[in-house]
C-alpha cells in the first residue's frame, strides 16, 4: 500500500497517552499499514488496551483499501486524511522519541488546519518536506467535482472529509441513550460537534458510562471544553 486513511480516533488515542507510549503506538500503526507488521508485545497496559480496540478497524479498512476502494463506514464517523508512504519513510528517519509528535503534527495540519510548532529542527525539516505541496489550510467547502479534479495535482493529499453529523444522526447511532434535549438544553443541538462526540465515545469510558443524553453532553463539555469550539 502507498497510503492509508488515518482517522481522528487514532489521533485521540495518541493524545491520551504519555509521550513514550504515543511514540511506539504511532509507529505501530504505520508498520501495520505499510509493512504488514503487528506489534509482538506492548510495554504498557494502556497501549495493549487501545490496540485491541482498533485492531478490527485497522484490518477491515486495510482489506478494503488494499483493493483500491474506500470505506465509507469509518470515514463518515471520523475526521481523516490520507497518510502516505513518504510520511512513513520520514518517520523511520526520525528518532523514536519524535514519532508521536510528527504523526500528530501531520494530523493537525491536514485535519485541523493548524500549523504545528516543533521545538526540534529535524522534525520541522521532515514535516516541511512532506507537506511542501500541500495546502496551508483544509478546505471548508468542497469544490465542484470537475473543477476540483482539474485543480488538484495527482500527488496532493486528498481534501479532508470532516463530515458533519446532526443530532438526529447521532441519536440514531446511539439508540440506547435516554432522554431528549429540550428547554435550556436545546442549544446543544446546534452547538455540539456530534461527529467529534461520537468518536470520543469510542475511547472515553467516562462518556460511555453516561446513559442520558443531557448528562452525556455536560460530561463532554466538561472534559473537552475546546472541542465544541473547534479548537481541540
Amino acid at each position: 500500500m502507498e497510503k492509508f486513511t488515518f482517522y481522528s480516533i487514532y489521533a485521540d488515542i495518541l493524545k491520551s497517552m504519555t509521550e513514550e507510549e504515543a511514540n511506539a503506538f504511532a509507529m505501530a500503526i504505520c508498520r501495520f499499514e505499510f509493512e504488514d507488521e503487528k506489534p509482538a508485545a506492548w510495554a504498557t497496559d494502556t497501549q495493549a488496551f487501545y490496540w485491541s480496540t482498533i485492531t478490527d478497524m485497522l484490518q477491515e479498512v486495510k482489506a478494503v483499501e488494499s483493493t483500491g476502494a474506500k470505506t465509507k463506514k469509518y470515514s463518515y464517523k471520523f475526521k481523516h486524511f490520507e497518510f502516505k508512504r513518504s510520511y512513513h519513510n520520514a518517520l523511520k528517519l526520525l528518532p523514536s522519541e519524535k514519532h508521536g509528535a510528527f504523526v500528530l503534527g501531520l494530523y493537525d495540519f491536514f485535519v485541523e488546519g493548524k500549523q504545528p510548532k516543533f521545538g526540534d529542527k529535524t522534525i520541522k525539516l521532515y514535516f516541511d518536506a512532506c507537506t511542501i505541496n500541500a495546502p496551508k489550510k483544509k478546505r471548508s467547502k468542497p469544490k465542484p467535482k470537475d473543477k476540483e479534479t482539474a485543480d488538484c495535482p495527482a500527488d496532493m493529499p486528498e481534501p479532508t472529509q470532516a463530515d458533519a453529523m446532526t443530532y438526529e444522526q447521532f441519536k440514531a447511532l446511539h439508540p440506547d441513550l435516554e432522554g431528549e434535549l429540550f428547554g435550556s438544553g436545546e442549544r446543544y443541538i446546534k452547538d455540539t460537534d456530534w461527529a467529534d462526540l461520537h468518536s470520543k465515545l469510542a475511547i472515553d469510558t467516562e462518556l460511555a458510562d453516561q446513559k442520558h443524553i443531557y448528562y452525556l453532553i455536560k460530561k463532554y463539555e466538561q472534559k473537552y471544553p475546546k472541542d465544541k469550539e473547534g479548537n481541540e
